[in-house]
């Protein structure tokens, strides 16, 4: 990323890292959607495909949504941009 690079010569803005942390959310999410619906042999269980149609019912997808929708909230709740900004500059002294 440029954000890591030592001849860069500012410091990404707040818009920037919290489009950064949306990304990286969505990311995770849904990178363990995808290894929930796979078991390890790459086939899908039988308990796995029992989830995944639950999940594709009404009520049931509202109930991931919201699930999602909080962890997201509660993640970018803990996270401080100075936090953030401290990782940036360390990274950029070595």
């Amino acid at each position: 990323s440029k954000w890591l690079s030592r001849r860069a010569l500012t410091l990404p803005t707040h818009t920037e890292i919290m489009q950064w942390l949306l990304c990286l959310t969505t990311k995770v999410l849904c990178e363990a959607r995808l290894s929930r619906t796979h078991s390890t042999d790459g086939k899908k269980n039988v308990g796995q495909r029992r989830r995944m149609e639950e999940m594709r019912g009404g009520a049931s997808d509202r109930q991931g949504g919201q699930l999602e929708y909080e962890l997201v909230s509660t993640f970018l709740a803990r996270v401080h941009y100075m936090d953030i900004i401290q990782a940036i500059k360390w990274n950029r002294a070595f």
